[in-house]
């Protein structure tokens, strides 16, 4: 008997929160390696290729903008993505209740697999708290 393995042969990681937590500039900031000064209401979708990844999957990274796409489009990017990461603010209470109360029940009703993995980030917070600090001058230190 033969283990049995699954391995994907495509990863599709889908970015899902309450508008203005920060997944666009976490997507953003990704790719460019800096954080953005201007940031649009939703990413592209980012391609990394098979070559670059540790495990030699694509994988694709997909922003929602609830000011730019329905529900059904949201619905649909839900039955596609392999993961969803849920961002939230730490510093905003509603953002943090809509965790259990919005997202999670959502991704359970839409995805099409019994368990999907789902990644609560709150990374957004601690980027803006590292560009606050970086701002601070050194007479403001003394």
């Amino acid at each position: 008997m033969g283990v049995k393995t699954n391995i994907r042969k495509h990863v599709r990681i889908l970015l899902v929160g309450d508008q203005g937590v920060g997944k666009t500039s976490l997507i953003l900031s990704l790719v460019s390696e800096e954080f953005p000064e201007n940031v649009p209401n939703k990413a592209e979708e980012i391609t990394i290729p098979a070559d670059v990844t540790p495990e030699q999957v694509p994988t694709n990274i997909v922003d929602y903008s609830s000011s730019d796409q329905n529900e059904a489009e949201l619905h649909d990017q839900i039955k596609r993505a392999s993961v969803v990461c849920i961002i939230y603010a730490v510093d905003d209470e509603d953002s943090i209740d809509r965790i259990s109360s919005y997202w999670i029940p959502l991704i359970r009703e839409n995805h099409l697999e019994e368990t999907c993995p789902v990644v609560l980030s709150w990374l957004w917070t601690l980027i803006c708290l590292m560009r606050h600090d970086a701002r601070v001058s050194s007479s403001e230190v003394e």
